[in-house]
């Protein structure tokens, strides 16, 4: 389960959006998502204007020579 904290990480966020929001309204879970930073097993989460999360990082990883290598 590679991407278990990511998946909670993100049920966090969204559980956390409709709090704040005090509503299901997808308007405003994507205000407050943009408004209410959520502390996750991962860090800090917010969200940009585009919806794009900050705080967040995520790495592909590429086996070259016997060594994982970190791919850009």
């Amino acid at each position: 389960m590679p991407f278990f904290m990511n998946a909670y990480s993100g049920m966090l966020a969204i559980v956390n959006a409709i709090e704040a929001a005090g509503s299901t309204d997808p308007q405003a879970i994507m205000n407050a998502l943009r408004t209410s930073p959520v502390n996750t097993p991962v860090g800090n989460i917010t969200f940009d204007e585009k919806g794009d999360a900050i705080g967040v990082g995520f790495a592909v990883y590429q086996v070259q020579n016997g060594t994982y290598v970190e791919l850009q």
